[in-house]
Parts: structure tokens; C-alpha cells; sequence
């Protein structure tokens, strides 16, 4: 068995083991004290070694116990850790053995312990699961308490546990969590980084209290606490986010903030999110539009006929090729069937009926790879082929230059050039195609097509390794 297959079991049996342990803490219930489990409910008290006597301690032969020189805990203590992850046996196959030694050990000398098992555990992975476990325990006397315990840490294992804590605290109160952190002295980055996050999870955990409580809150980290509340918000209650929109006029963040309450509001009222977004006054037209399309967009994903017949109902000037267009180009991406069969409800309107097609089109190649259908689908507007066909290839050839050369043969003849024009072109950036792609490509150039080709940067004319004699298949057609 080699050394890969020997990792993978271990981290199989890490894995196996930590279910079995929290089984083992359910059924025989750690606790110490009493006080608040981790999720804010009353625990009783319990007397005894939580570990139902598993562990023996080791005597010290005079019938006295010395002092650790690491922790200032008894060398009892000490041994019986040292003895299990000093043995032959890999510490992932006793992990239990483990976390109930230092459960033990918690148990009789409090939340100091977590900075011998924290020496004294070498494995990554069965040492966070062993100081988890023991956290846990320690923090079913008391979020308070235990952070106030914690405080007397050093190093890496005091930033750790204080970390621990405020996380699990914040769950069941944030507020408290808040200004317990915020009474710390900032003595180094890793205490603001605490309290930074003791701001952060108030914030995400109850953004309606955090938001009418925001004075309290230091002006040093007050716009990091209302963006993070005020996007919390709107995932819960994003017709009330809206309210604080008003403030972020013409910033970077009205617009973000905008896009996360249509994100959530039309998966749960679409015709009510995109009434708001058609009325609310935004700093800019450009936004308002970006925010109706994200709605719409979302809209179609979840129902493609109602979105549509919505879109219809929205004037055709506010966005180019209209907003039914968005909505068949978001059904494309899925069912481009579908699609096809929309597009002959489009309103009729030149710039609408283009994009429609050619953003169909476009999905056709892209999404579904269905590059017959995306050629044939230009027959189907005579009017504006010649633009649908020119659109077309300068997308496909951004996404699949090899596809598009392969089928370069497919378009109608005098479009040909164009679509050798836009893989030279786009694979001097890509360099997706070969030297012998590229040579293919350019043999489909007419004489005005590969002077502009020779007029570029020379930079890009000698990635495209443009020749001076112009070269055409000797089978082209005239169609």
C-alpha cells in the first residue's frame, strides 16, 4: 500500500472518528457547571470525569504531583496526553482516545489546557478536531465566561480561541458579543481583526438591530458595519433595504447594493421588485437599467413565459433591443428551443428584433455548441442578416476560434472574410489557434481585409505571422 492510499485512509478514519465523537458527547453530555450550551440553551450541571473514567492518570510514584514546566499543569495531567500521542499508534486512529484525555484534562484544569494540547498535538487535523471539541465544552459553561478565560491565552492558540468564541457568541447574541470585543484593548492587529469580525457577524446575524444601533458602533469600522448590515438586509428584507438607498446616492455602493435587493426580492416577488426598480429614483438611468435588467434576467430563470410577458409591457427605449430581448437571451442559456420560439413575439422594432436573434444566436454556439442552428438562425432576418452575421463571428470567434474556423465553410460566402478577420484578430490576444490555424484563417481574407491585418501594431502582426501573399482555397464558392 503506498503513501497516498495510507493518507487517504487516515483522513477516511479522521473523518469516521469525529462522527463517533460527537455521538460519544451527545450520549454521555461534557458538561461543567452551569450556564449556556453554544446555541444559547440552559445545560445542567454534571459531577464526575466527563470521560466516565477512560482515562487513568499517571502517579507520580511519591504520592504528590509535580508541576508542569510547559502549562503550570500537574505532570498527571501532562503524561496522560504525552503517553497517547508519544505512542506507536497514528494520533488519526485515536483520535477519541485523544479528545477524551484532553476533554479530561479541560474538565479538572480549566480552558488553559488548550495550549498543552495544542503543544503537544502535531497533526493539524486531530488537533483542531481535539481543541474544537474541548472549545465547545469549555463554552457550554458561558460564552462570557469562557472569553474572559481565553483572555489569558498567548500566541497562537489565545487568537484562535478568541476567534472561536466570538463566532459561536454572535450566533445567539450579537450585541453582547459586540461590545464585549469592542472593550479590548487594540494592542495588536489581531485584536482589531476580533473586533472587525465581532462587527461583521452582529451585523449579518441581526442587521435590523445593528442598523438603528449604528451610533454605538466606533466611527473607524461604522461604513464596514453598514454595508455588511445593509446586505444582510437585503438578502432577509429587501423591501427595506431600499429605504437606506437614498444615502448612497451616487456612490459605488447604491449600485451594489441595488443589484443585491433585486437578487433576492425577484426570487421572491418578481413583479413587486421590478415595480420598485421601475419607480425608485436612482442616481443615474444607466443604473436604473442595469437594475431592471438584473431583475428580468433573474425573472426568467425561474418563470420564462411570465418574465417575458412582463418584458413586453416595459417601453423599448429602456435598453437597446429591448427587455424582451434580456429575457430570451437568459432562457438561451437553458432551452435555446424555448428561445426560438419566443422570438416571434418580439416586438416589431428593428433594434429588438436584431439583438433578439442575435443574442439567441449567440447562446446557440456558446451555451449549447449547436453551431449549425446559430448560422442558419441569420436566414431567418433577411433584413439585418449581413450585421447578424458580422455580430456574430466577432463573439464566436471571443469564446471558440476553433469551432468557428472549423465552420468557417458554413456562412454564406461573401461574410467569409469577415469571419477570417475576427479569428486573426482576436488570436493575436488569445493565441488559441496554431501558426497553421492562423495561416487556414487568413487564407479566407479578401484584399481589404488583410491590409487592415497588415496595419496593425507589429506586435500583433507577428503573433498572427501575417504573410504578404494573399491566399485563397481554391473551392470557394460564389453563393
Amino acid at each position: 500500500m503506498n503513501s497516498k492510499l495510507l493518507h487517504l485512509c487516515g483522513i477516511l478514519l479522521v473523518g469516521i472518528a469525529i462522527g463517533v465523537l460527537l455521538t460519544v458527547l451527545v450520549n454521555i453530555g461534557l458538561t461543567k457547571g452551569e450556564g449556556t450550551d453554544v446555541q444559547g440553551s440552559p445545560t445542567s450541571s454534571s459531577s464526575g470525569t466527563p470521560t466516565d473514567g477512560v482515562t487513568q492518570q499517571v502517579a507520580s510514584g511519591t504520592g504528590e504531583t509535580r508541576s508542569s514546566s510547559r502549562t503550570g499543569l500537574t505532570v498527571d495531567a501532562d503524561d496522560s496526553l504525552i503517553a497517547l500521542v508519544s505512542d506507536d499508534i497514528d494520533d488519526r486512529g485515536q483520535l477519541i482516545a485523544l479528545t477524551q484525555t484532553a476533554l479530561s484534562i479541560q474538565n479538572e484544569y480549566g480552558i488553559e489546557s488548550l495550549a498543552q494540547i495544542y503543544d503537544s498535538i502535531e497533526n493539524p487535523t486531530v488537533r483542531d478536531a481535539v481543541l474544537s471539541s474541548v472549545l465547545h465544552t469549555a463554552m457550554q459553561s458561558g460564552f462570557r465566561q469562557t472569553f474572559e478565560q481565553a483572555k489569558s491565552l498567548s500566541g497562537d492558540i489565545r487568537r484562535w480561541a478568541l476567534h472561536e468564541i466570538v463566532q459561536q457568541w454572535a450566533r445567539s447574541d450579537p450585541q453582547a458579543t459586540f461590545e464585549t470585543v469592542w472593550n479590548l484593548e487594540p494592542t495588536d492587529p489581531s485584536i482589531r481583526m476580533l473586533q472587525r469580525r465581532a462587527v461583521w457577524e452582529w451585523a449579518k446575524s441581526d442587521p435590523k438591530t445593528a442598523l438603528l444601533e449604528m451610533d454605538t458602533i466606533p466611527d473607524n469600522v461604522r461604513d464596514f458595519a453598514t454595508e455588511k448590515a445593509l446586505f444582510a438586509l437585503a438578502r432577509i428584507a429587501p423591501w427595506e433595504a431600499t429605504e437606506y438607498l437614498a444615502e448612497l446616492s451616487g456612490s459605488n455602493r447604491e449600485a451594489t447594493l441595488a443589484t443585491e435587493i433585486v437578487a433576492h426580492w425577484t426570487i421572491l416577488n418578481p413583479e413587486a421588485s421590478i415595480a420598485w426598480a421601475d419607480e425608485h429614483s436612482f442616481s443615474t438611468e444607466k443604473l436604473r437599467r442595469s437594475v431592471v435588467s438584473n431583475a428580468f434576467q433573474i425573472y426568467a430563470r425561474d418563470a420564462p413565459e411570465s418574465a417575458l410577458q412582463a418584458a413586453l409591457r416595459q417601453p423599448t427605449h429602456l435598453i437597446e433591443g429591448g427587455m424582451e430581448s434580456v429575457v430570451i437571451e437568459e432562457v438561451a442559456k437553458q432551452n435555446s428551443d424555448l428561445a426560438v420560439s419566443m422570438l416571434s413575439r418580439v416586438r416589431e422594432d428593428a433594434t429588438t428584433t436584431f439583438n433578439a436573434y442575435l443574442k439567441v444566436g449567440r447562446e446557440m454556439a456558446r451555451s449549447h455548441f449547436e453551431f449549425d442552428r446559430a448560422i442558419d438562425l441569420g436566414t431567418k432576418i433577411p433584413l439585418w442578416q449581413d450585421d447578424y452575421y458580422v455580430r456574430l463571428a466577432m463573439h464566436w470567434a471571443s469564446f471558440n476560434p476553433v469551432d468557428l474556423l472549423d465552420r468557417i465553410e458554413d456562412f454564406p460566402s461573401k461574410h467569409r472574410s469577415h469571419v477570417a478577420l475576427c479569428l486573426v484578430t482576436y488570436n493575436t490576444g488569445s493565441l488559441v489557434l496554431s501558426s497553421l490555424q492562423v495561416e487556414q484563417a487568413k487564407g479566407y481574407l479578401s484584399e481589404e481585409h488583410l491590409e487592415r491585418v497588415r496595419s496593425l501594431p507589429t506586435q500583433y502582426v507577428n503573433s498572427a505571422r501575417v504573410s504578404t501573399v494573399q491566399q485563397r482555397p481554391a473551392h470557394e464558392d460564389q453563393d
